[in-house]
């Protein structure tokens, strides 16, 4: 009845997904059958409904010949406000005020699927309750099956409330990955002692708390399977190699295209950071020497300037900036935000989740050791490094201070999320280049 698929980055969460709920479609329902898809951000819905609109006719074609028939299909996206960016062809746009006469009518000849969050779709299903079609039916509105894309970043009490739609002998389908970004909370809860949010922690998002069940309850796939993906299709090797430590936690071996004798090419030790752009992919780490920075640090925003002045072969839009900080953020976006510049992005790790770039720099920002050791669980989270050292297509340079990669915390739990950081630090024992900045020093290295 449920089924939770772990996604690590790059393995096609959204395409196994999209996927996943058309063959339901086709297999098991009929026309009148409604799915609802829900995520927390407009950019997971709009994602999954576009790959949903781009495999219904060829899967349709490869089931045809095992199927007596195929089920027509109708998308529709629902809105909660009056003014919204219109869906791209294929999804029809619905509101609450529309939406009785339009999913009515598509019920009659098709098996409809409706996207939205998770405020949208309950007041759809609020709206459709009340009208002719379903105030009949003993549970009113109901779903034949429903379907959470980033459920690591939906909140049970959400999901739970989604669930009410179901029918008695509906599905759920939850796609997430609980390594990388979870919900965002603006509360303490994990230092509640109430005891309701001790026992029920509403914190936990819709996907950890369906793969605990999975993990802890006796005969616990009668009720709730749990898959994962472990092909990542675009990661180049010495990032996967990178991440894998995190997913080995889970027993997920990440596997991915070997790269071709001639894709990296054997750089020679050179006085800048050109020898980056002689390897068509890679993992590349720049350890500076300055250790006063907090929040802001301009030592790095220069060392960045350098590397992206070290080529003039990066296209348009190739280039994405990740910081952990706000303020450095706002440096970063005066010194590179240009029309036609290489850079498209700058932005901290949360905006980044789900999107990548072809080349991802990171500015880690803060090197004051008392500022690190104050703020270790938000610099050095594992998750948030996770999602940040994952979002490149070729290339990853990781600019951090020394202080960052030497930085031993004190409490056991806080060198654990410390993995990928050390991790990378081991894997990058290959000396490239040395360059000065006035009073400090960069060291370019990489695998």
């Amino acid at each position: 009845r449920c089924q939770v698929v772990q996604g690590p980055p790059g393995t096609g969460k959204t395409t196994t997904t999209a996927i996943a709920v058309l063959t339901r479609v086709h297999y098991s329902y009929e026309s009148g059958a409604i799915v609802l898809v829900a995520a927390h951000t407009h950019t997971a819905i709009d994602a999954l409904l576009e790959k949903i609109v781009e495999h219904q006719s060829p899967l349709a074609s490869h089931l045809s010949p095992v199927l007596r028939e195929t089920v027509p299909t109708e998308v529709f996206k629902v809105h909660s406000q009056t003014e919204f960016e219109s869906s791209k062809d294929g999804i029809t746009d619905i509101t609450e005020s529309n939406c009785t006469r339009a999913i009515k009518t598509a019920t009659r000849a098709s098996a409809v699927i409706v996207g939205g969050t998770t405020s949208a779709l309950l007041k759809l299903g609020e709206k459709l309750s009340k009208g002719a079609q379903f105030k009949e039916k003993p549970n009113k509105f109901s779903c034949s099956l429903l379907v959470v894309d980033e459920a690591s970043m939906l909140v049970f009490p959400h999901f739970l409330a989604l669930s009410t739609f179901i029918s008695e002998t509906g599905s759920i389908l939850l796609t997430g990955d609980h390594r990388q970004l979870m919900p965002i909370i603006s509360h303490d809860w994990e230092k509640e002692e109430r005891p309701p949010m001790v026992v029920y922690q509403p914190f936990v998002s819709a996907f950890d708390s369906a793969r605990s069940i999975s993990e802890e309850e006796e005969n616990a796939d009668a009720s709730v399977k749990r898959s994962a993906l472990q092909f990542t299709f675009r990661l180049p090797g010495p990032i996967r190699e990178l991440i894998s430590s995190v997913y080995q936690k889970d027993q997920i071996e990440l596997d991915g295209f070997q790269p071709s004798s001639e894709s990296v090419a054997q750089s020679s030790k050179k006085d800048g950071f050109e020898s980056i752009w002689d390897y068509s992919e890679g993992l590349f780490l720049i350890v500076h020497n300055e250790g006063e920075s907090n929040q802001i640090n301009s030592v790095e925003c220069q060392i960045i300037e350098r590397v992206l002045s070290a080529t003039n072969s990066l296209g348009k839009d190739s280039v994405a900036i990740i910081t952990p900080h706000r303020a450095q953020r706002t440096l970063l976006r005066s010194k590179f935000y240009a029309s036609n510049s290489p850079v498209g992005v700058v932005d901290t790790v949360e905006r980044m989740q789900g999107d990548e770039k072809e080349n991802i720099i990171i500015s880690a920002t803060a090197s004051d050791v008392v500022s690190i050791g104050a703020n270790v669980d938000f610099i050095l989270n594992l998750n948030r490094s996770n999602v940040a050292f994952s979002r490149a297509l070729k290339r990853l340079i990781v600019v951090c201070s020394a202080n960052i990669i030497d930085f031993v915390p004190v409490e056991t739990t806080q060198y654990e999320s410390t993995l990928l950081w050390k991790t990378i630090r081991k894997m990058c024992g290959n000396e490239l280049a040395a360059v000065s900045f006035g009073n400090f020093k960069a060291t370019l290295l990489t695998v």
